[in-house]
């Protein structure tokens, strides 16, 4: 639970007290109260310091104590109220201590009145994910898309995050809103990636590849970057002839393409059409000067 930061000398001195104290007792309760109000000095001597309150804070729990070190938890958010760490830290002990409600609710104080904004928003999701409250986590994604309607990288959390929460209908059509805001190759790449996971999760992909190739074969949206999608799918599929099939096919609608050629390149590789590799990396070095030797 500690944030991250050197001790100051003073800090140092007065824990390694209690920590001896801790250390050298057989557990005794009275030799832990002892240890407790070594440490609660540290707390009187910064009474400002949220870091020296979550600091002892941590140290009590170790003690097996939760009154206290709760309190202290408290007392890092009345002293930073604007900074959300102190929140979560408070929310993690709430977890830990199987008081689920609490937890979220301190949490969820993180992107709340002034503090709601899109970082908050996403560091909620992020955290709520990660201690497995799926719903709650694809909410607070979605509310940071709402504030922020063309964050690129907002909606591709929350395609996640919906998926996470098996809303696939909802992930994918999240994704066709990130293909909106990407600007750049990178940021497609990401969105298909992230569209890939969604189907194979889904169970969806192979279904997938079929209605895609059978559109691009009718000549609707045979594009470039519509055959070079498809050959994602397929390397993704591991249905590695098809892949080579449909990235010839945007290889010769587009050149000059360097996220083809990359993935021409890695296709090749995989079946092991070395020749095409080579002559694929040939082209990247003619098309992207960075990857030049």
């Amino acid at each position: 639970f500690w944030p991250p930061g050197p001790l100051d000398r003073q800090t140092c001195s007065i824990t390694s007290s209690g920590s001896i104290s801790t250390s050298t007792s057989s557990g005794s309760g009275s030799t832990a109260t002892v240890a407790a109000e070594v440490w609660m000095r540290l707390v009187r001597a910064r009474p400002d310091d949220p870091d020296a309150a979550v600091r002892v804070a941590d140290l009590l729990r170790q003690a097996g104590m939760t009154d206290e070190p709760l309190a202290l938890y408290k007392r890092a958010v009345e002293v930073a109220p604007d900074r959300p760490q102190y929140r979560e830290y408070l929310g993690r002990f709430l977890h830990a201590m199987e008081r689920g409600d609490d937890a979220l609710a301190a949490w969820r104080s993180m992107a709340e009145g002034d503090r709601r904004s899109t970082e908050n928003l996403k560091r909620l999701s992020e955290l709520l994910s990660r201690y497995g409250y799926v719903r709650e986590a694809a909410e607070a994604a979605g509310q940071a898309c709402a504030l922020a309607p063309r964050d690129f990288d907002a909606s591709l959390e929350y395609a996640g995050r919906l998926a996470d929460d098996r809303r696939y209908d909802e992930a994918l059509a999240r994704l066709d809103v990130a293909d909106a805001l990407a600007l750049d190759d990178r940021q497609r790449d990401r969105a298909l990636d992230r569209r890939i996971a969604v189907l194979l999760a889904a169970g969806r992909l192979a279904a997938e590849i079929d209605r895609l190739a059978a559109r691009l074969q009718s000549g609707d949206g045979a594009t470039a970057e519509g055959w070079r999608r498809l050959a994602r799918y397929c390397e993704a599929a591991s249905r590695i002839p098809e892949a080579m099939r449909a990235i010839r096919e945007a290889v010769a609608l587009d050149e000059t393409s360097v996220a083809t050629w990359q993935l021409a390149a890695t296709i090749y590789e995989r079946a092991g059409s070395l020749a095409e590799a080579a002559q694929a990396y040939r082209r990247l070095a003619e098309q992207d000067r960075s990857l030049r030797t």
